[in-house]
């Protein structure tokens, strides 16, 4: 397997068979990554939870900032069950036209994007669908966490 490996290495480093070598005349010995590499293969067949990181699970909650009410509910919930919770921050209830979501589009297009970024951060995605409704930004950011690989959950099926 450490063969089959360093061969991996080798074919996408683009080298030479054991040593990767520098302009700056000096090389670097595949053969301890090729070993740390099969140690995690076979843990991960062995004993898959002892790759995951060392830390609680990241979930961003995602859904029309018309329901706050959900966001703090499900905020609560998780982080009661040692979540690390992302979410809206800045929306309240308050009238539309004071909600910087509907209120100044500049603002708007900047809190879509950090809220990809809170996804890129997040081991799973909770979507607030409350009474089955997903939203134009909510829809773009469950097709976001599906390309980036982000396990989905939804609050209703």
């Amino acid at each position: 397997m450490i063969d089959k490996v360093k061969k991996i290495l080798r074919e996408l480093l683009n080298e030479q068979p054991k040593y990767i070598s520098y302009d700056k005349g000096y090389s670097i010995n595949l053969e301890p990554f090729a070993v740390q590499i099969c140690r995690l293969l076979s843990k991960s067949a062995d004993n898959p939870d002892e790759l995951k990181p060392d830390r609680p699970k990241i979930v961003c909650l995602c859904g029309s900032t018309r329901f706050v009410d959900y966001y703090n509910e499900y905020r609560k919930k998780f982080t009661l069950e040692g979540y690390i919770v992302l979410a809206i921050e800045l929306v309240i209830q308050q009238a539309e036209a004071d909600d910087p979501q509907h209120s100044n589009y500049t603002m708007k297009q900047m809190l879509d994007e950090l809220h990809l970024r809170k996804i890129d951060l997040a081991d799973e995605v909770f979507i607030l669908n409350v009474g089955g409704y997903i939203g134009d930004s909510t829809r773009r950011e469950i097709d976001y966490a599906t390309e980036h690989g982000k396990p989905i959950k939804y609050l209703e099926a």
